[in-house]
């Protein structure tokens, strides 16, 4: 995984989910103004346009069927928690704005 020094990582959606392991998979996610291409890309369009959670061990694999994910934001939830853990800005299928206080995705951020 590659940063640019502003809190940007330079790979795919479904590396951020692998690395953050099951932190990622356990949580709930809510995807809104999704633009993706590929196999999976309508059914992430649909989570995204009906504002359906989505548990992570499905992202991951809706995810790694997508060819490029080219907008959009992907909210993490623990199961107990109003705000998201974690927010995830597609900007382009290799370019993820990364936002959260948690200090375990502080520490994937710098490998």
């Amino acid at each position: 995984m590659a940063t640019n020094g502003d809190d940007f990582l330079a790979y795919n959606l479904s590396d951020l989910l692998t690395s953050l392991g099951e932190l990622a998979l356990n949580s709930s996610w809510l995807c809104s103004g999704i633009e993706a291409y590929g196999g999976n890309a309508e059914k992430l369009e649909d989570y995204s346009d009906k504002q359906q959670l989505i548990k992570g061990q499905e992202l991951l694999r809706i995810v790694s069927g997508i060819d490029n994910i080219a907008d959009g934001y992907f909210r993490a939830y623990h199961r107990v928690e109003i705000q998201p853990w974690l927010v995830v800005r597609a900007i382009d299928n290799h370019v993820f704005e990364i936002e959260s206080h948690d200090p375990a995705v502080a520490l994937i951020k710098r490998e």
